[in-house]
Order: structure tokens, then C-alpha cells, then sequence
């Protein structure tokens, strides 16, 4: 239950990330500097797994992950799964775009429930990697745009792509750099499952990141959903060095 989508410009992209999770679920950790296997990466952090759901390196090079619920199956009780959540601090912790793909192919074993990976580097790079649980492969992307929704997936999923091309078309890349986060935060369906701000009884979007990557910065700025509402409070911005 996410939404990422992204756009290019010369020297660099701006990213947006809806994060969905269960009401229960305690917040995340805001947005910090930490180490990983070497590197320095940006990264808010989930209690529960200990991992993350989007990373952004010093070089401008994000990761990210979500749920692949159209390939999940039944738990298995008999194999004791890992988080999903270090694949995008261990990818984000690579040191160039070719590396960070390569490396999701670790991750494509049966100890992961199945996942949608992908990666953006500010030299128009971008990729999305399935594993489904038997295999990881490539997905053919029509906009750099992916979203996921364990609620009538094919119904809503469709229904949010096609809300995104209908307002990207008004402005094309200049909108969804500038007005991007117009389409994260929006309600324009009645049935607030089906928008990517979207609520449930038992679920809805907990924040939104907004990654700016120019030549002039390297940005991760962090909105957290204020609880029983549809507004947000802004967190705070994180760059390197600062």
C-alpha cells in the first residue's frame, strides 16, 4: 500500500513517496543520518523491523521498496522470513547506480516476501525490480510512476495511475517536479481507499517523503500525517554535511 513517483530534470529528479501502513502500526523514526556498511545514507526508520522503506545517499542515489501484494502468498509458518526493510538501506549504501541494481539481486532468495525495489540516480537513471517470490526481473515502466494496494488491487492501482496521468498531462515533467505533491495528497475519489492519500479503517498513508536531488542539493524532506486527519505536519529537511 505505496505510492512512488518521480520526475527528471537537467542534473537531477524530484521524488515523492506515499507511505502506507496498518493505523496500529507505531510511526516511524524521522528521517537521520546513519551508517551502513560503510556508507553514509538518509533514512527514516521503522521500530518494528529496524529497516526502512526509502534511503538516500550522498550521492544523490535513492532506493526504495514496496509491498508486491499481487505475488504474495500465504505465509509459510515453517520459514522464518527477514525484513524487507534493510533492502533499501544495504542498496541505497552502494556506490553508484549500476551497483545499487546489482545488488537487489541478493535479496531475491525465499527468506523475502515478495517486493518491488527500485532505484533513482540523478543522472536519469531510474529502475524497478520484481521478486515474486520464484523469480526477480525487471518491470516495464509506461511512467516513472509505481504503486501498490493490497485493498482491490488491480481496481485501485488502476484507478491511480490513471489520476496521475490525468494531472501530469496539464504540465507534463514540470508538473509532477513542481505540483507532484498535489497528486500525494490527493482525495479526488469518494472512496478514500482508492486515493493515493489514502485511508482505510484499518489502514492510510502515514507521511510523505519528498526527495530533491540538483546539482545544488541533496534534499530529503520528511511530512508526517497528522492522526484522524488529512492534513500534515512538515518534519524537517536533511541534507548532507549540515
Amino acid at each position: 500500500m505505496c505510492t512512488v513517483s518521480w520526475s527528471f530534470k537537467e542534473q537531477g529528479y524530484r521524488l515523492y513517496f506515499n507511505r502506507d501502513e496498518q493505523r496500529s502500526r507505531i510511526r516511524a523514526e524521522l528521517p537521520r543520518l546513519i551508517g551502513w556498511q560503510g556508507s553514509k545514507i538518509i533514512a527514516p526508520i521503522d521500530p518494528k523491523g529496524g529497516g526502512s522503506w526509502i534511503a538516500l545517499n550522498s550521492d544523490g542515489v535513492v532506493a526504495f521498496i514496496l509491498n508486491h501484494y499481487a505475488a504474495t502468498p500465504a505465509d509459510d509458518d515453517s520459514r522464518i522470513y527477514k525484513s524487507r526493510g534493510e533492502i533499501p538501506l544495504t542498496v541505497a549504501s552502494m556506490s553508484d547506480f549500476d551497483s545499487s541494481v546489482e545488488s537487489i539481486g541478493a535479496f531475491g532468495n525465499e527468506y523475502y516476501r515478495p517486493f518491488l525495489a527500485g532505484v533513482v540516480s540523478p543522472s536519469g537513471d531510474s529502475c524497478v525490480i520484481s521478486w515474486d517470490g520464484l523469480e526477480l526481473k525487471p518491470v516495464e515502466l509506461d511512467d516513472s510512476f509505481v504503486t501498490t494496494s493490497s485493498y482491490r488491487p488491480g481496481e485501485v492501482e488502476s484507478y491511480r495511475r490513471a489520476r496521475y496521468e490525468e494531472l501530469k498531462a496539464s504540465g507534463g515533467d514540470r508538473w509532477a517536479w513542481s505540483k507532484g505533491l498535489n497528486y500525494h495528497q490527493d482525495l479526488g475519489n469518494s472512496d478514500p481507499a482508492y486515493n493515493p492519500l489514502m485511508s482505510r479503517k484499518d489502514a492510510e498513508t502515514h507521511c510523505i517523503s519528498v526527495i530533491s536531488v540538483t546539482s545544488e542539493k541533496t534534499e530529503f524532506e520528511y511530512l508526517e500525517r497528522l492522526a484522524g486527519t488529512n492534513d500534515f505536519s512538515r518534519k524537517g529537511n536533511w541534507s548532507f554535511g549540515e
